[in-house]
């Protein structure tokens, strides 16, 4: 039943780079309930990464998503322990620990507002 709401997206470069992003679609907003990177392409693995930047265009990806399909730019996702930081560089809002999620913290997108 899951995966009639969730839909898998492979992105490849001509490297055969491999970057997954699992988005289910909510009423009002897009959730990220997965995402992974090649391990080549994190720093902590690999330095210097082979691709820099893969999260940040999946994330850039499931706005994108969210815009398209009237959800005006949500997105929400739980973070994995050690990722906090980088959803907050990415300008996630941090709406604290989900009891209902094992503890992990709940990020979030709002809407997204016009320039101006």
């Amino acid at each position: 039943m899951f995966m009639r709401y969730c839909k898998q997206f492979k992105f490849q470069d001509l490297k055969a780079t491999l970057q997954l992003v699992y988005l289910r679609y909510l009423k009002s907003a897009v959730y990220v309930d997965g995402v992974a990177s090649a391990p080549w392409n994190r720093q902590f693995i690999q330095r210097p990464p082979k691709l820099k930047g893969v999260g940040t265009a999946l994330l850039v990806f499931a706005r994108t998503r969210s815009i398209e399909l009237g959800y005006e730019g949500r997105v929400g996702l739980h973070s994995l322990s050690g990722a906090e930081e980088f959803y907050e560089n990415q300008g996630m809002i941090n709406l604290g620990e989900d009891e209902d999620y094992d503890d992990l913290i709940y990020f979030e997108y709002g809407v997204r507002r016009s320039p101006g």
